[in-house]
């Protein structure tokens, strides 16, 4: 387990919403953070759909899910 500050890099990223979320906004929290290449494509979608059809299962442990790839904020929107 990385505590966030200590190991984890320290970073600010915009989600789907445009939104700032940073590794301050995480501490002292349990986080899952994938990291997949491309929204839309079947391997990835596959991925983010197990995720979000488990994601009541990681809210009963308080446990945020974060999934990072290189396209822009409308593209992660349309995903």
């Amino acid at each position: 387990m990385i505590q966030i500050g200590e190991k984890f890099p320290d970073f600010n990223l915009k989600n789907q919403n445009g939104e700032l979320i940073s590794n301050e906004d995480l501490k002292g929290s349990k986080v899952v953070v994938y990291f997949y290449p491309r929204d839309n494509t079947p391997t990835c979608t596959t991925e983010a759909c197990d995720f979000r059809d488990n994601l009541e299962d990681f809210n009963e442990l308080n446990t945020k899910v974060y999934g990072i790839s290189g396209d822009s904020e409308k593209k992660h929107a349309n995903f």
